[in-house]
């Protein structure tokens, strides 16, 4: 069973070699004091800061997709970026990644989904920036 790798920056995603393959990832925002962010979630907050689960057959071109913008998640994050960043509670933010690494696309699909399902059962709700639910919720 494959694990998640530790937190990394995702201003680094360039850098990290391991990221040509397929897999799932989590984004995350970290405060200014190195500590994950507080998001007030339904049911209580996310300690972790998740910001969005996915999965890619390419992990390293979907980070950096997210950073720039060119990915439906990543474009949304820079459209309230302005307003995190003026925020007492979120200015000065950053953002980490981490991954898990599969070797079949129908497991990454079906791992990704469990992952979503396990975070809306907790939270009542999906990641700030995921917008849906891979093949329904109950699927």
């Amino acid at each position: 069973m494959s694990v998640w790798t530790k937190w990394h920056a995702l201003d680094n995603a360039y850098k990290n070699s391991s990221l040509h393959t397929n897999g799932l990832y989590e984004i995350r925002m970290i405060e200014r004091n190195g500590q994950p962010a507080r998001i007030s979630r339904l049911r209580g907050a996310d300690e972790h800061g998740i910001l969005y689960i996915g999965h890619s057959r390419y992990l390293g071109t979907r980070l950096l997709a997210f950073k720039s913008g060119n990915h439906t998640a990543g474009d949304l994050y820079w459209r309230v970026y302005r307003q995190l960043m003026h925020s007492s509670e979120h200015g000065n933010h950053k953002l980490q990644f981490r991954v898990r690494m599969f070797g079949s696309e129908v497991k990454l699909k079906s791992r990704e989904r469990t992952t979503l399902r396990s975070y809306l059962i907790k939270f009542c709700e999906l990641p700030p920036l995921n917008s849906t639910m891979p093949g329904g919720v109950w699927d």
